[in-house]
């Protein structure tokens, strides 16, 4: 009876352990579920093979350099023809300062993206478009950045494919704006 005892207030006590450590891992972290439909911008190209800058306006090549046909249109024309639908869900720090100094020291995300939709190339092909992706934190070196996660993409219809991972990036800052940018490709038709 007794080592049935200990091993029930170990149980309990291993319990209480986990729950706690639970609770303090979300301590100063807040829930997000947001979903987006209507980007005013919508950036579709592959990040050059250097360090990330962390803008989207600056590191990013066209997809027909790497010969695919899929030729996304200028970003505005390609939110406002295509269809695709972002969601977001996790937990989020929002931006850290050091409260002594003022400096920025980033954020601890745990947030999941997926995108899902259908977009339009230049020569108005249709294709579907799906991808997962997951910030961390580990990536915001500005104020303000909303989102941005690594993961996996794929762009596909009867014109051709564009599968590998991808950075999706989104700013509010100025307008709601993603960038979806290859850092990989798998496949390129």
């Amino acid at each position: 009876m007794l080592r049935r005892l200990a091993f029930i207030v170990t149980v309990s006590a291993a319990a209480c352990a986990l729950a706690a450590s639970a609770t303090a891992a979300h301590k100063g972290m807040t829930s997000v579920h947001a979903e987006a439909t209507s980007p005013e911008f919508l950036f579709i190209d592959a990040a050059y093979n250097g360090p990330p800058i962390f803008d989207p306006w600056h590191f990013s090549h066209p997809l027909a350099d790497l010969g695919c046909t899929f030729r996304p249109l200028d970003a505005s024309s390609e939110a406002t023809d295509s269809s695709v639908t972002l969601r977001i869900h996790g937990r989020t720090s929002g931006d850290l300062f050091d409260p002594d100094t003022g400096e920025f020291l980033g954020q601890k995300d745990a947030l999941h993206a997926h995108v899902a939709g259908t977009v339009t190339d230049a020569a108005a092909n249709h294709y579907r478009i799906a991808g997962t992706f997951f910030d961390d934190g580990s990536r915001h070196v500005l104020p303000g950045q909303d989102y941005y996660g690594i993961g996996h993409l794929a762009i596909k219809g009867s014109a051709g494919r564009v599968v590998g991972r991808a950075i999706l990036y989104r700013t509010t800052d100025g307008g709601d704006s993603w960038s979806l940018d290859f850092t990989k490709i798998d496949t390129c038709t």
